[in-house]
């Protein structure tokens, strides 16, 4: 794919990069005479010098750096703020290779991109400013935790676990929503909501959602009688370059756009309006769009602007009072008619969810699926949950 002319890396084109005014100003490193390297060294060699040069970066002292240029090893490295710049085409397989692993430049981890669009767009992590002489421990822990999240994701380590939502009669399922579990080394799986937090704070949450919407669609193909919920950071929720592919495709296949619901996370004030963008769009796709944590984390008012077709209430408004929680209800559902409370799988929630009137409520897939998900026997991928799904329906076909 050519690209762009005139695109911001990892920004939308019409999005002014530099950061506010009184802001700490974010930088990053990036390779500069890359398709010098590629005719010297060839597409092989252009890894193993990319990565022989990346890991010697942490020795540069920052009197070097703040020169705003530097060669190791034959590669330019320039240090760029986030000024609108081009800058060169990227493969994907050189940006796995030299971005798997943050580095330590002076008194600051560095972790450029993980992120990556058709090979082209990529995404950088914001850094603490120069004057700071050391990076807090908050964020560094985040970091570390969002390149663990990063090298599961690009590894396809794994693993997806079905909710259901059903009306409150339990006959109708509006869809499924999955949730992922993030597995390390050890074979402890972590639930990829636990570290998304610090993941947004980063700025680095495009790729995994990305990845995440990609393999929802391939899994909605080979399920053509599911309706699937795919989780969605609030950054993402916005009509970019990263979405030019996915929407491509998802505008091509009408009836899977209708199976697919984008459940975003609580959307920040400032973002409601570039989120209603998106909503307006992806939804005239047929893709439906459910906001979370409404009545907590966001307003109706706000909810009622972002224009989304499912609002999920936040878990606490389901505890209070009962003629609160029914009052709660009834406006949500002036913003929209579908409206979920979550937690159903606690019957306390559930029934007080019915008795204030909430037309939908979320809890857990039938055990039996999440029993043969727990077995894990085919494996993570999309081959194995894919193996796993039809293993349960023929279960749940001849139990029936």
């Amino acid at each position: 794919m050519a690209r762009r002319a005139n695109s911001v890396v990892g920004f939308p084109r019409s999005r002014k990069a530099a950061p506010p005014a009184g802001e700490p100003q974010a930088f990053f490193l990036r390779i500069t005479n890359l398709g010098d390297i590629s005719a010297a060294f060839g597409e092989s060699g252009l890894v193993r010098v990319l990565w022989a040069a990346w890991s010697r970066v942490g020795a540069i002292p920052w009197a070097r750096l703040a020169q705003g240029a530097m060669e190791v090893d034959g590669v330019l490295f320039r240090l760029a703020t986030l000024d609108p710049d081009p800058g060169p085409a990227w493969r994907e397989d050189v940006l796995r290779a030299v971005c798997a692993e943050p580095v330590e430049v002076g008194d600051v981890l560095v972790m450029p991109a993980a992120e990556i669009l058709d090979a082209h767009y990529l995404q950088t992590a914001v850094m603490p400013a120069r004057t700071r002489k050391a990076p807090g421990e908050v964020w560094l822990k985040d970091m570390a935790a969002a390149a663990a999240v990063h090298a599961a994701v690009a590894q396809e380590r794994l693993e997806f676990r079905f909710q259901t939502v059903r009306s409150a009669d339990g006959a109708t399922t509006l869809y499924e929503p999955w949730t992922v579990l993030v597995a390390d080394g050890e074979d402890r799986r972590t639930d990829l909501e636990t570290f998304r937090p610090g993941i947004e704070s980063l700025g680095l949450s495009r790729y995994i959602d990305w990845r995440l919407t990609r393999h929802a669609i391939a899994f909605l193909r080979r399920v053509p009688e599911l309706k699937l919920g795919c989780p969605l950071s609030a950054a993402s929720a916005r009509l970019d370059d990263w979405w030019v592919s996915i929407l491509t495709d998802l505008a091509a296949d009408p009836d899977l756009a209708k199976r697919l619901v984008l459940e975003v996370r609580p959307i920040p004030r400032e973002m409601v309006e570039e989120a209603q963008i998106f909503i307006e769009a992806v939804q005239g796709l047929g893709v439906r769009c459910a906001l979370q944590g409404v009545g907590v984390e966001i307003t109706l008012d706000q909810a009622r602007r972002a224009g989304a077709s499912i609002v999920k209430l936040e878990t606490p408004s389901a505890e209070g009072p009962a003629e609160t929680l029914r009052a709660f209800v009834d406006a949500a559902q002036t913003v929209t008619p579908n409206v979920i409370i979550p937690g159903g799988g606690d019957r306390a929630v559930a029934a007080r969810a019915r008795a204030a009137g909430a037309p939908w409520i979320e809890g857990p897939a039938d055990p039996r699926r999440d029993a043969k998900a727990a077995a894990r026997a085919a494996g993570t991928s999309l081959e194995g949950l894919y193996a796993r799904w039809m293993a349960v329906r023929s279960d749940e076909s001849q139990a029936g």
